[in-house]
């Protein structure tokens, strides 16, 4: 077994990154997270069906604390 990268269309794939949020509904949404400097306030959304990237607008900032790694 082994991982292998889909090709997908489109822009907004997010950054590597830890404790992030993702959400299955219709559309893989991911949100935020830490990306090992500071933390992200982003989303990014994968369009299963047509596995297509694009950047979602957030509306509010989040303040939560991480400790990854």
């Amino acid at each position: 077994m082994s991982w292998t990268r889909p090709a997908v269309a489109g822009s907004g794939a997010p950054s590597a990154r830890c404790a992030h949020s993702a959400e299955l509904a219709g559309k893989l949404f991911i949100f935020g997270g830490w990306n090992g400097q500071r933390m992200l306030n982003d989303c990014s959304v994968l369009h299963l069906g047509t596995r297509a990237l694009s950047a979602a607008p957030v509306l509010r900032s989040c303040s939560l604390r991480c400790s990854c790694g």
